[in-house]
């Protein structure tokens, strides 16, 4: 998988997929991923796009590494958005929030998500259709028992009792990844009892809700030691990376 390291790298990949028509596939999943350790950037350009609410986020965080994540975060989001829509210039992007803090844009189609674990930043972009992302660093350190009883239905903690140490980390966090996808999709954070999602099932892409809504999550590896997942409400054809992955394939 690619990594954007440069705004110049970030604009010749979209007029690529552009010229393509990547973009306009209302069943593709656009998703790019950045890593904030190996980004070369004016983070004081990054910051001067960011609106009033992002700009006390960032005086609110203690450590520098964290407001300059956040900066790359917010200001790179912008720059997408500019793009999709072709009609306004990254400063005059808008971005207004859900009951729960999910960042959206008013009176356009362009549909986005955003995941942060350690240096890593992914976003996804759909067109009409919502969609949810998340990635993880698996932390082989934490005691991911303590989390099970919010995270786990019964027949996920069944499963998992049966598998080894080191199978237990990874299918912990491939569940974890799955339903932060799908309340990140929904729009409820973690306001929403992940604990009542049957994420591991027989047709591993199909995860239906209590209120019987289903939905499509696709798990996929995002970089050594990294989880991610992707949920919409349609089935896709493709998540575009830099490269491709055909879904039926995964």
């Amino acid at each position: 998988m690619l990594f954007i390291k440069n705004l110049n790298d970030l604009q010749v990949l979209l007029l690529l997929q552009e010229k393509k028509g990547i973009l306009s596939n209302p069943n593709n999943v656009l998703a790019y991923i950045i890593d904030t350790d190996n980004f070369t950037c004016d983070t004081a350009l990054l910051y001067q796009l960011l609106d009033k609410i992002d700009q006390r986020r960032v005086k609110e965080y203690v450590k520098h590494i964290d407001k300059y994540r956040f900066i790359i975060s917010r200001g790179i989001l912008k720059y997408f958005l500019s793009f999709f829509t072709k009609k306004h210039s990254p400063k005059d992007i808008s971005l207004s929030y859900k009951r729960f803090g999910k960042p959206f844009m008013i009176n356009s189609n362009i549909e986005f998500n955003i995941s942060h674990s350690h240096n890593l930043i992914i976003y996804a972009f759909n067109i009409n259709k919502p969609v949810g992302i998340d990635i993880e660093f698996l932390n082989r350190n934490i005691n991911i028992n303590l989390m099970i009883p919010y995270v786990m239905t019964k027949q996920e903690l069944y499963i998992y009792e049966q598998l080894d140490v080191l199978e237990r980390y990874t299918f912990f966090y491939t569940l974890w990844t799955k339903k932060e996808s799908i309340i990140k999709f929904i729009g409820h954070g973690l306001h929403y009892p992940i604990n009542t999602i049957e994420a591991f099932t027989k047709c591993k892409k199909n995860i239906t809700l209590e209120d019987k809504t289903t939905l499509y999550c696709n798990s996929f590896k995002v970089a050594p030691n990294y989880l991610g997942a992707i949920t919409t409400k349609y089935k896709l054809n493709y998540i575009a990376y830099p490269s491709f992955y055909n879904l039926n394939d995964t």
